[in-house]
């Protein structure tokens, strides 16, 4: 929570939420779910770490994100749910990436290196949830919860 790019992270998403309409930030809410709480770092699967808070907490979740997940850039697919999909972080396909809190993630973003953060906040993040809005989210990789 010390490093400059992660503090500085987590000050503007505030700033972007206190701004944003209610419909805007179930968008952000994406953006926080998948680096804060389940992003991962590391450019290759070798230096790959955990960054994220709720694989932390998590000893099964922080074991499964860390296992040879299968390496995406395209739009979301069903995988296996024995190995996670690792997806190169894209600001705009990670605000249209729904999750659900009440199981282990089938998908997890990595940015290239903690820096990488400094990259996000200092985009137009509130043009990409405008553009994310408009496109709609992708399909579920995850059974929808019936209510």
């Amino acid at each position: 929570m010390t490093h400059p790019a992660f503090a500085t992270f987590n000050e503007t998403y505030g700033k972007l939420g206190l701004n944003a309409t209610k419909e805007e930030r179930w968008f952000l809410a994406r953006l926080y779910w998948f680096t804060i709480e389940f992003g991962l770092v590391g450019k290759t699967q070798d230096n790959r770490r955990i960054y994220g808070g709720g694989i932390l907490s998590s000893p099964s979740e922080t074991v499964y994100a860390l296992n040879a997940g299968s390496e995406q850039q395209a739009e979301p697919q069903h995988q296996p749910q024995n190995q996670p999909e690792h997806r190169a972080f894209d600001l705009l396909d990670v605000l249209r990436t729904p999750y659900r809190i009440d199981h282990i993630q089938p998908i997890y973003y990595v940015i290239d290196d903690l820096d990488t953060l400094f990259d996000i906040v200092n985009s137009d993040v509130m043009g990409m949830v405008k553009q994310a809005m408009s496109l709609g989210l992708f399909e579920p990789s995850y059974a929808v919860k019936n209510a």
